[in-house]
């Protein structure tokens, strides 16, 4: 599902939350695609309220810890609990 499109049609009448792919981006991708991704989710979804910012499900254990750290380095970077 693109989290981009359910949130221009429905944004205003639900929360979007778990958009950062646990199997994909968290698990294999690198540290700077993480942090991307959260910024891009970020500005596109936070905006404007219903929205959390959190991975799909839980982090699997082949997840590096480099990727868990990109991911909250970015939210603080990105202003992610200013926009809340």
């Amino acid at each position: 599902m693109d989290p981009f499109a359910i949130k221009r049609e429905y944004g205003d009448r639900l929360v979007l939350g778990g958009t950062i792919g646990c199997q994909s981006t968290m698990a294999f991708g690198t540290p700077d695609e993480v942090r991307e991704t959260v910024r891009r989710h970020i500005e596109g979804l936070g905006q404007g309220g219903g929205f959390f910012l959190s991975p799909a499900n839980s982090v699997l254990p082949e997840t590096p810890c480099e990727n868990v750290l990109a991911f909250f380095q970015a939210a603080d970077e990105y202003g992610w609990y200013s926009t809340v």
